[in-house]
């Protein structure tokens, strides 16, 4: 599912004279983030989907994070509306570097983080679900008053993100 990294080594002995020699090879190593294509569900969805599962108004939040992204350069990015998630596309292409999962409260945001930035998120009593430290992937819940009261902060979060 990508969140999980694959590292394969060989190992292969030698005997020479009357020595014994250890040799290690990496023959796989593979470390991806977020999902991968082929796990996905391939069941199509859309925003009414995602407005029955979660609610308008959370859907609403991604639309106006989304508004966000899109302000910070020329890329223009869109929802991609999957069964487990609401993803990005950038050109009608998936590029999942921020993935929402909408609630009927609130919305759940999966982005990568700067592990300097964790300590801010909990000073701001921002909701952090989990934070992989390895790979430096947060779960934020985030509701609506969280939008409003931390804009600036938010926005600037999701930039470094998308250059990450």
């Amino acid at each position: 599912n990508g969140n999980i990294p694959l590292i394969a080594i060989q190992m292969n002995a030698f005997r020479v004279n009357d020595a014994v020699t250890i040799s290690f090879t990496k023959i796989l190593d593979e470390v991806t983030r977020g999902l991968v294509d082929e796990d996905e569900s391939k069941e199509v969805v859309n925003r009414g989907y995602w407005e029955e599962r979660g609610s308008k108004e959370t859907v609403a939040m991604a639309d106006e994070i989304m508004g966000w992204i899109n302000s910070f350069g020329p890329q223009m990015f869109e929802l991609n509306y999957n069964k487990h998630y609401i993803g990005t596309l950038r050109n009608r292409q998936p590029y999942n570097f921020i993935v929402f999962k909408p609630r009927k409260n609130a919305i759940v945001t999966e982005f990568c983080l700067d592990p300097k930035m964790k300590t801010e998120l909990e000073e701001r009593g921002l909701d952090i679900i989990t934070y992989d430290t390895r790979q430096e992937w947060v779960h934020l819940r985030l509701k609506h008053d969280d939008l409003e009261r931390n804009k600036e902060f938010l926005k600037d979060l999701f930039r470094k993100s998308l250059e990450s």
